[in-house]
């Protein structure tokens, strides 16, 4: 049986009376962190809900796949309301995805636990030493002068509780957003040197990405479109980042701008009784200018 002692909640007790006071400093409010997560512990050891996760991952083919499909799905709703593509976060959102993402923590590692691999605990104690061990200005006593030190004390902390990762590019995962992926790729590999200086020069890229993509699309070549097509993309992606602009935010803000405005011309079309088809494209896109309108 999974006991809970109500005096002996689960959260690491090393760090967590400082840094909730920074925290709570930080954004000027009171923070009471006693009995985190207990009673979200107490529901995952026979619960119904528990019981169905379980049921679900046992008729999947793969397992570990499914499990991943329901933390993903939970960390891509939350990133709905975040701010990532609007400029609004909604804070009720937040809240809401950010208890689904606890409940997943808290379930795959009651799972562990029952296979003897390990526990929530475990979980803690691991996320509160990597925490203590790369932040030395803050809870030790390394001085630090600016952000920048912060960051260059960050990566070799980092290298050093990785020895493994011995190529620049490692620990930058293949399952990231593609967008993202590349600009923390060319971020990376910046950091060696291998990036342009010149803005310019990297608007030069584009442009010739550009040709070769239409030059692959005057041959029907689809393997060559393709391939010209992902190059296209990375140079974007770089030139953004040399005016420091992040692709995946930036596409995200564009797909919630389209959707807006073509709610907007949907609204338009259904008020008026008439189908789609009854529209010519030019009558749309007046909707369309309608909502962007609106927007300024």
């Amino acid at each position: 049986m999974f006991a809970i002692d109500c005096h002996d909640h689960v959260y690491n007790k090393r760090i967590a009376p400082r840094a909730v006071q920074s925290v709570g400093e930080f954004y000027d409010v009171k923070m009471n962190c006693s009995g985190i997560a207990d009673e979200l512990i107490k529901i995952s050891v026979n619960s119904p809900v528990k019981k169905f996760v379980i049921n679900a991952v046992a008729l999947s083919p793969k397992p570990v796949c499914k499990l991943n499909d329901f933390i993903a799905g939970e960390c891509g709703k939350h990133s709905e309301f975040t701010g990532l593509g609007t400029l609004h976060p909604d804070m009720d959102g937040m809240e809401e995805e950010l208890g689904d993402i606890l409940m997943q923590v808290v379930f795959h590692a009651r799972m562990a636990e029952e296979k003897g691999m390990f526990t929530l605990q475990d979980v803690i104690d691991g996320v509160t030493d990597k925490l203590i061990e790369r932040h030395p200005h803050v809870f030790g006593t390394v001085k630090v002068a600016n952000s920048d030190e912060v960051l260059t004390n960050w990566e070799a902390i980092k290298l050093q509780e990785k020895p493994e990762r011995e190529r620049v590019l490692d620990g930058i995962y293949k399952g990231l957003p593609s967008l993202l992926r590349a600009h923390k790729i060319q971020k990376r590999v910046a950091k060696v040197g291998f990036d342009w200086t010149e803005t310019e020069d990297v608007k030069k890229k584009v442009l010739e990405e550009w040709k070769e993509f239409n030059e692959a699309a005057a041959l029907q070549d689809q393997v060559e479109m393709e391939k010209e097509l992902g190059d296209l993309y990375f140079s974007l992606v770089n030139f953004a980042r040399h005016f420091g602009l992040e692709s995946e935010t930036a596409l995200n803000r564009c797909n919630n701008r389209f959707v807006t405005r073509f709610e907007h011309v949907e609204d338009r079309v259904t008020e008026s009784e008439k189908g789609w088809s009854e529209y010519s494209l030019e009558e749309l896109d007046r909707f369309w200018d309608e909502a962007k309108e609106a927007e300024e």
